[in-house]
């Protein structure tokens, strides 16, 4: 289902044109997402988090070269992207997460334990 969203627009609403988007609004991707709901809330629950956890602080806070590297493949339903909000006994209270990044002498990794993912079935790398 992934490929026909994209080709509606549906994984880039208020994503800029000149990214791949479908340079919409985030009222745009409300309207959307409750529309989608009437018919099925996972579809809904996949379009509301690729527009609102992944794509929109992705634009709003990566760097240009982030933006131009992800967010029009995203848009195209070309890479996949899932969320980890859920740690083992604290649940999906994002603003008790304890997993951190941390810079390591490399770059940058993951210090902490999450228990659930957005998309568990992925079978290749995701953002």
């Amino acid at each position: 289902m992934i490929p026909q969203f994209a080709e509606l627009g549906l994984m880039g609403i208020d994503i800029p044109a000149d990214l791949g988007g479908a340079g919409g609004t985030f009222f745009m991707s409300v309207l959307a997402v409750e529309e989608l709901s009437r018919v099925d809330a996972s579809t809904a629950i996949l379009v509301d988090v690729q527009n609102t956890l992944v794509n929109a602080p992705l634009l709003a806070w990566g760097s240009d070269d982030l933006k131009g590297r992800y967010l029009p493949a995203i848009c195209r339903g070309e890479a996949l992207t899932a969320i980890a909000v859920t740690e083992p006994g604290g649940g999906s209270d994002v603003a008790a997460i304890r997993t951190r990044a941390v810079r390591d002498g490399v770059g940058v990794g993951l210090a902490g334990s999450i228990g659930v993912l957005s998309s568990p079935r992925l079978r290749r790398p995701a953002l």
